[in-house]
């Protein structure tokens, strides 16, 4: 991994693109709505894109922190978008 120019406009960027994330999941009208049922698909590239963007910004050992970070939010999506009553459901299966 190459030292970062502009660190903290990364980590701006970063914290930004999380946050829309979280909006979109959470919100009861998406910004972004899947046609029909292809919700996971939208599911799976939203997680490969922060995948990629946060791979990039972590050195190859530190991948396991990517992961379980990406893992723990998508559980507590799944929580919080169950909990708050606003028309998301919290199932991971549908």
């Amino acid at each position: 991994m190459l030292p970062l120019k502009h660190k903290r406009l990364w980590l701006v960027l970063s914290v930004l693109l999380v946050a829309y994330v979280v909006y979109g999941s959470l919100a009861p009208d998406p910004p972004i709505e899947a046609p029909g049922n292809y919700d996971k698909l939208e599911h799976f590239f939203v997680y490969l894109l922060l995948a990629v963007w946060f791979t990039a910004l972590f050195p190859r050992g530190r991948y396991w922190v990517v992961v379980v970070g990406l893992l723990v939010l998508a559980w507590r999506w799944k929580l919080l978008q169950q909990s708050m009553g606003l028309g998301r459901i919290g199932d991971p299966l549908t």
